[in-house]
């Protein structure tokens, strides 16, 4: 028994002899090249910068670790703070880890916060103490190389440098759109017209929107009047010497930052005179043709349409001033995105319109409209481009005067504008307005409007806005307005 026993220690042992020196110098086999190549990774790795998940989380550990925060604005929308932000790819941590925390701001999305810092321009760095009062600060673009030095220096003559290239935000810290996350990629915007022409004025036609920049808990009001004068002649055929006087009052409020409701009254009204003598006046100064305007009376109002099927005409005259349509509207607007340096601002809206009073020569079929638009807008440094597209389906259908002659149910409305940001509180406006054609099978009036609008944007005080504008027709002369003066004023609480 006890020579079993011996036999098999003996096997163990001889077994573990033959094993464990192998498996030994696979060991140092394995060590051997580790200790080769840890040097050699460490020194190729490049640690690049962290950013904490907000200014938050940054202060409380640069607190807790005695150590500063760079804290970093930008911009969606700014070139120069893409760049900034390649180049501080390129920064290795090592070199300044011991030193910072880092935390980037949207200020299209956090605008309270750059206006607390009193950003003007992006990119903008920031250095903060580990209580969060500012060190030092740097405005534009920045070099790897500099930023390090900028953060690493210890004796700088200036605490900021303006020499570098930066964006400039396009905002006053208490403005008009200061606090909207959309500012970036929306100016002030074009002039709310709808066409003036004289058969798609008899149902008062959509304005197509641009994006909004009213924020959450804020109210805008807007009130506005629009002049036109509308002289178009074709003997034998059609005579309107006439002026519309269009009023307008619109309360909004922002639901959030990006959702807004609105509540509008319009009304129109027709007379004659008003405008007669200036109208024909540049005429003369200009050498431009009266085409007849001199042979009627200054003070008159006249619309003749002679019915090419033999039916009774429509006329109107001297008695028929006054106002003939007032409406009330309910509309809704969301900002789907506020854009980015590649993509637009895009934004859509919904509205019902209740017509309260028609004159008599439309007929109600069913007193409701419905309306749906979409818009965009972009900015190209000082100025900023605008497309939107309306359409509405109205409940008013037939003119009662002339058999046959009927109203379209839909009509198409699409806005082009462009806006230069000239200066710090103002721009211009070009802006150009085609309306789909109201009637059915009548030329010209079956035609579509084009109108071009030059307009001023001038925000006198902070969030109050004056808008000026001059309206001229293009194309089809004798369906739109011969010549229209708009303005508006709009203030935001």
């Amino acid at each position: 028994m006890m020579s079993i026993k011996l036999r098999i220690l003996f096997q163990i042992l001889l077994f573990s002899i033959l094993i464990f020196p192998n498996l030994n110098s696979q060991e140092k086999a394995i060590k051997k090249p580790i200790k080769k190549q840890i040097p050699k990774l460490v020194k190729n790795i490049i640690y690049p910068v962290i950013f904490e998940k907000n200014i938050k989380e940054a202060m409380v550990n640069a607190k807790n670790n005695d150590k500063k925060v760079v804290l970093i604005f930008g911009s969606p929308s700014c070139k120069h703070c893409h760049d900034f932000k390649k180049e501080i790819a390129k920064i290795n941590l090592l070199d300044i880890a011991n030193k910072f925390y880092f935390a980037y701001v949207n200020v299209d999305r956090d605008y309270r916060k750059a206006k607390k810092y009193n950003v003007q321009g992006t990119p903008h760095v920031f250095v903060l103490d580990s209580q969060g009062g500012i060190v030092e600060e740097q405005l534009g673009f920045q070099s790897a190389r500099n930023f390090i030095s900028f953060l690493t220096l210890k004796d700088k003559k200036e605490k900021i440098s303006k020499n570098n290239a930066f964006g400039h935000l396009p905002w006053s810290p208490k403005g008009y759109r200061g606090e909207s996350i959309c500012f970036s990629n929306v100016g002030y915007g074009p002039l709310k017209l709808s066409t003036q022409s004289p058969f798609q004025s008899l149902r008062i036609t959509y304005q197509p929107r641009t994006p909004s920049t009213l924020v959450k808990g804020e109210w805008e009001a807007h009130i506005q009047s629009v002049w036109a004068n509308i002289w178009a002649i074709e003997e034998g055929d059609y005579f309107l010497d006439s002026e519309t006087l269009s009023n307008q009052f619109n309360l909004s409020y922002g639901i959030s930052d990006t959702m807004q409701i609105e509540f509008q009254y319009d009304q129109r009204s027709r007379f004659g005179g008003v405008g007669d003598g200036f109208i024909q006046g540049f005429h003369d100064a200009f050498g431009l043709g009266q085409d007849g305007r001199k042979d009627v009376s200054k003070e008159n109002f006249e619309v003749l349409i002679e019915d090419q099927n033999g039916s009774d005409d429509i006329r109107l005259d001297n008695s028929d001033r006054g106002i003939y349509s007032q409406n009330l509207h309910l509309n809704y607007q969301h900002n789907i995105t506020c854009g980015s340096y590649y993509m637009p601002a895009l934004s859509y809206s919904v509205g019902v319109r209740r017509n309260i009073y028609s004159s008599d020569e439309v007929e109600d079929d069913f007193p409701i409209d419905l309306s749906f638009s979409v818009s965009s807008s972009r900015r190209w440094g000082d100025t900023y481009s605008y497309i939107s597209a309306g359409f509405t389906y109205y409940g008013q259908g037939f003119l009662k005067n002339i058999q046959g002659l009927e109203l379209k149910k839909t009509q198409m409305s699409i806005l082009i504008a462009e806006e230069w940001k000239f200066s710090h509180r103002a721009s211009i406006v070009l802006q150009f307005l085609y309306t789909e054609g109201a009637v059915k099978n009548r030329s010209p009036f079956s035609k579509g409007s084009n109108e071009i609008t030059v307009g001023l944007n001038w925000e006198f005080s902070n969030q109050k806005l004056f808008q000026i504008g001059l309206i001229e027709n293009i194309l089809v002369f004798d369906n739109s307005a011969d010549f229209g003066v708009f303005a508006s004023f709009t203030v935001r609480m």
